[in-house]
């Protein structure tokens, strides 16, 4: 099975209005890998960067996604939130209402990262020092105030006004309001829907996509007794298919732990 693409969005300065005639784009891609290539332990983790004809394109698997919004990382939140779609799902607003739900102070940790670290190894050191910079660094910082104010995640704006000497100002202003300020909670409040969210729609994946006899060894497991095991997750349907002959080893564990997570689950 291969890797599907569940949307695509922009995430570079068009999001911000502040593209001109020669801008290139910065793609974000969400995309979702065969459900089963975890549960035989293979993983995708981290951002993934590539080419597009107009500029970048980086991509996160679902789950890294879903990790990110539990973090409030800026670069997940932007790709997820972002204004200009090139590829809609169908439940991408579904993700961008977790997104809301789960908006909190560790947002701290990756807006302020970004801005200190930019300001430290460009500016100051006048490595990159140029108004594009310090543009960057000054609408990440206003919408990461922003949103510490209102609670809400808000609008990408493009900054009134663009000057070095109010990068550090406005760290120590986001800096103040993630020790003082109590419109925030301090965690997500419904981490537990993200968990949710991405276990049914792995589930919806599995049952679509497997058949019997698709796995090594020739196994001889119906589609639909894999069907109600996923359905009904309990322990008679496991125990049949764990006494069925023609049954592999590996393909019985396989089906009992995504029978196992809608137990654990609740699905």
């Amino acid at each position: 099975m291969e890797n599907i693409t569940l949307f695509q969005t922009e995430t570079g300065s068009h999001i911000w209005r502040m593209n001109h005639a020669g801008s290139d784009y910065d793609k974000f891609k969400g995309y979702m890998a065969p459900t089963t290539d975890f549960l035989m332990g293979k993983t995708h983790t981290g951002g993934h960067f590539g080419e597009n004809p107009e500029g970048h394109t980086i991509s996160y698997e679902i789950g890294s996604i879903v990790s990110g919004i539990k973090l409030n990382n800026f670069n997940i939140l932007m790709g997820v939130m972002s204004p200009i779609t090139y590829v809609h799902w169908d439940k991408l607003d579904e993700l961008r209402e977790l997104v809301k739900k789960n908006i909190s102070k560790r947002l701290y940790d990756s807006t302020h990262g970004l801005a200190v670290n930019n300001y430290h190894k460009y500016i100051l050191n006048e490595k990159d020092n140029c108004v594009k910079r310090q543009g960057m660094i000054i609408r990440s910082l206003e919408w990461a105030i922003s949103v510490y104010e209102t609670g809400e995640v808000g609008e990408f704006k493009k900054p009134d006004k663009i000057d070095v000497k109010m990068i550090p100002e406005l760290i120590a202003r986001l800096d103040k309001l993630h020790e003082e300020s109590t419109v925030l909670p301090d965690e997500p409040l419904a981490e537990w829907e993200l968990d949710d969210f991405l276990i049914k729609l792995r589930l919806d994946h599995l049952k679509n996509d497997v058949t019997w006899g698709e796995y090594e060894g020739g196994l001889n497991i119906p589609k639909r007794l894999l069907l109600d095991t996923m359905e009904v997750g309990n322990q008679d349907t496991l125990l049949n298919l764990e006494d069925s002959r023609n049954a592999n080893k590996k393909y019985v564990a396989y089906l009992n732990k995504a029978a196992m997570m809608r137990i654990r689950d609740g699905i």
